[in-house]
């Protein structure tokens, strides 16, 4: 698997669109991109991006575009933000989030925890 360089520490990322064409709404993702490499270097959470149809092979710059572009398709959060792959979530949370496998409830209420 080819993998990015590591950022230098120090810098800052964003990536920004319009959540709904014609409205106001809109989304600023903010983040450290030397965490977001280290996070999207997991092996897990490149087999999440596959399944979602990123190519796992592509630097972290290539799949935040292709995230902003499937914000602007479907003008609102992917699974891939509201289930954790670029937000920092462990893969197993995730994939549980998107259906993908059944996780035991740590803690259940009138909520869930997993």
């Amino acid at each position: 698997m080819h993998m990015a360089k590591r950022p230098r520490k120090g810098q800052a990322g964003s990536v920004s669109g319009s959540c709904r064409p014609g409205t106001e709404l809109f989304l600023l993702f903010c983040y450290d991109p030397e965490h977001l490499w280290h996070h999207l270097s997991h092996p897990g959470i490149r087999a999440l991006l596959a399944r979602a149809g990123y190519d796992p092979a592509e630097e972290s710059k290539e799949l935040l575009d292709e995230l902003a572009v499937r914000i602007g398709e479907h003008g609102a959060f992917p699974h891939e933000i509201g289930g954790g792959l670029f937000i920092g979530y462990p893969a197993n949370d995730v994939a549980a989030f998107m259906g993908m496998v059944k996780l035991p409830f740590a803690c259940k209420g009138p909520w869930k925890i997993r």
